[in-house]
């Protein structure tokens, strides 16, 4: 879904049905380095001493009307970016219920770069 700065970022889709109601998917993000063949992750982008900044962020930004854990609503690493942006996703069960599917929470960096690694920044050219 993004290949840019020497980023490669892959969405991997899941399926099963095991029994029950309904069967279960969810999505999962890689981040990979094209420059050392590494794969980055979430404390590889935000300084995780400032995570509390990103967790209020994504807590405001979830829609009211909808039921939420939110003991886990935190960041996590299932993330990808782009140019712009930097978007969290949330699986079914992760933080709502099933109904509720994917639940993506997209955060500009203009709004962040306080709690971007320096790293990520300069790789970003920002």
């Amino acid at each position: 879904i993004f290949n840019q700065n020497d980023f490669l970022i892959i969405d991997q889709g899941y399926w099963s049905y095991e029994g029950g109601a309904h069967g279960m998917y969810y999505e999962e993000y890689s981040i990979f380095d094209l420059q050392t063949g590494g794969q980055w992750y979430l404390n590889d982008i935000i300084d995780m001493n400032k995570i509390d900044k990103i967790n209020k962020i994504i807590r405001s930004k979830l829609n009211p009307d909808e039921v939420y854990n939110t003991e886990n609503v935190i960041a996590i690493d299932n993330v990808y970016f782009s140019l712009k942006d930097i978007t969290f996703s949330y699986n079914p069960y992760d933080i709502g219920p099933w109904v509720s599917g994917v639940i993506e929470v997209k955060i500009k960096f203009d709004d962040i770069k306080d709690v971007l690694t320096e790293k990520f920044k300069r790789r970003m050219n920002f």
